[in-house]
């Protein structure tokens, strides 16, 4: 899957998307963005790219190596099982929100 982040995202990977086509298990080619690091490990659990000539090339090298992207989508499905699931989300949340002494 492809994905290039809407205008209003600006620099910053917050596309649900992200985490639906991961989650299934997609080798994921995206724009790079300011905070993806924080949410996969680039070129091991999702593909960036800078530009579209560098998201062409990166997809011509993926379709050249189907294994290799293969492994990608199985990283990448194994971290957003593992670490973005609306469970994990909502303890993320209550954690600040009783740092933030708001409960």
């Amino acid at each position: 899957m492809v994905h290039k982040n809407i205008d209003v995202a600006e620099k910053s990977a917050s596309a649900k998307r992200l985490f639906e086509a991961t989650c299934m298990g997609a080798c994921v080619v995206t724009e790079e963005s300011d905070d993806l690091e924080n949410l996969f490990v680039p070129d091991v659990e999702i593909v960036t790219y800078s530009d579209l000539d560098d998201c062409a090339t990166r997809i011509e090298q993926l379709l050249e190596e189907p294994d290799k992207a293969a492994r990608i989508g199985e990283r990448g499905q194994a971290r957003t099982l593992a670490d973005h699931t609306y469970r994990r989300r909502v303890e993320a949340l209550v954690e600040i929100l009783q740092s933030s002494e708001l409960l």
